[in-house]
């Protein structure tokens, strides 16, 4: 750390782990508020990120009062997911699927229809019915277990893998 310029107080050694780390982080970084800032001025929030998502990628009938409903990335309305990905389980035999809550609110036991890439409503051909067995918030390499997710958040599902082929598709609830 002298190579860096970073010297520490005598006391500064007798903090814990992480405190220590966060001190050694902010002298040789600096202050983070300038990547704070950034964030909160050039990324956008879940509502308007969800309107621009909806506009550039739905590809359903052009039904101006559906698309308004969950573009407004409200969790009372109907339940859309855009799942992005899958992650394999640790077993290697099963996929839980990772996507963004676009509107609607996901619960654990709830029955979804899985959409696929050519479903269309005159040929419901491809569509699935499966159940959630759980959900998790992804954390880095944690998975928190929650009950339900709300519009605007991110969710890794159980429990709906087998139905869902490598694209990006919507997940629409059979319960309200």
């Amino acid at each position: 750390m002298s190579k860096l310029g970073i010297y520490l107080k005598k006391e500064d050694f007798k903090r814990d782990t992480k405190d220590l780390l966060k001190i050694v982080c902010s002298m040789f970084f600096g202050s983070t508020s300038a990547i704070v800032d950034s964030i909160v001025k050039f990324i956008p929030t879940a509502r308007e990120g969800t309107a621009k998502k909806v506009q550039q990628y739905y590809t359903g009938q052009e039904n101006k009062d559906f698309m308004t409903a969950i573009s407004k990335c409200d969790e009372k309305e109907t339940l859309i997911i855009n799942v992005v990905k899958l992650y394999n389980k640790p077993s290697c035999l099963s996929f839980d699927a990772f996507g963004r809550v676009i509107s609607g609110t996901i619960s654990k036991r709830q029955s979804v229809k899985i959409l696929g890439e050519n479903y269309s409503l005159e040929d419901e051909e491809d569509m699935a019915i499966k159940t959630v067995t759980n959900l998790w918030i992804y954390q880095g390499r944690y998975r928190v277990e929650v009950d339900s997710v709300s519009a605007g958040n991110w969710v890794l599902i159980e429990g709906i893998d087998q139905s869902i082929t490598k694209v990006s598709l919507y997940l629409n609830s059979l319960t309200p």
